[in-house]
């Protein structure tokens, strides 16, 4: 076995810590939200916040905004980001208004059927790659989501990219905001990585989060490759902006 094949090997070994705080967390979520699937949506809004808090905690995180635009208050828009870790949506919905819901992979409403049914309580959107068919119905829940002016976090690399910044984008965060009308924010994530789930030893760790001006399709003339690479750029340009205030202290 070469030296490369076990680092990777010692790698995969996750931090036994880590995994016991986050499951810390799913049993709470298990507790207090299977109740709340027989109440309305609207009445148990007021846990997100505890949740998402007690999420970010298990996750040994401290979280930083260093938004400067006034981009916070409208609701249905979708905010786009680069894609760190599996935490990354709860990191962003701590800093945007509610109503929100996150798009996630359909595989990951698969693996648990119980999380399966408190997803579709909390209104978010599974993106099933699987067939034509299926993400057409992904396309049309969003629909749905943004005309009832609830904002979305969402991926556009369509996994965690660990090596550079941003990686590239895919072209289906245009086709939405063509057939939507919903504005994007352009999100930066910071501070952290997949990797931290192998480290050894589970530290502090302080996690930045930057958004931009909004960008709004009508302005590209319908071009979407135009849009797509202006929406990298300025993912990149914000996770630069983060690297430099952070360096400064």
């Amino acid at each position: 076995m070469t030296a490369n094949e076990q680092n990777k090997t010692k790698k995969q070994k996750k931090n036994a810590l880590l995994m016991a705080r986050l499951m810390l967390v799913q049993i709470w979520i298990i507790i207090f939200y299977f109740p709340s699937l027989f109440f309305p949506f609207r009445w148990i809004t007021w846990l997100y916040p505890l949740a998402i808090n007690f999420y970010i905690w298990a996750n040994r995180v401290r979280m930083h905004d260093l938004t400067s635009v006034d981009c916070k208050k409208s609701q249905g828009m979708i905010y786009a980001s680069n894609h760190k870790c599996f935490s990354d949506p709860v990191f962003i919905s701590k800093f945007i208004p509610r109503p929100f819901a996150y798009t996630m992979d359909q595989h990951v409403a698969d693996i648990i059927p119980p999380f399966k049914i408190i997803i579709a309580k909390m209104r978010f959107v599974p993106i099933d790659h699987r067939s034509v068919s299926g993400l057409l119905r992904s396309y049309n829940t969003i629909r749905k989501r943004l005309k009832d002016r609830i904002s979305l976090i969402f991926f556009p690399e369509g996994k965690y990219v660990i090596g550079e910044p941003v990686g590239q984008l895919r072209g289906g965060i245009a086709k939405i905001a063509k057939n939507t009308g919903a504005k994007v924010v352009p999100v930066a994530l910071y501070g952290i990585d997949q990797n931290f789930l192998y480290e050894k030893k589970l530290i502090w760790r302080d996690v930045y989060v930057k958004m931009g001006e909004p960008l709004d399709f009508e302005d590209f003339n319908g071009d979407e490759r135009l849009f797509v690479s202006t929406l990298r750029s300025k993912i990149a340009q914000l996770y630069a902006e983060i690297e430099a205030e952070v360096n400064q202290k």
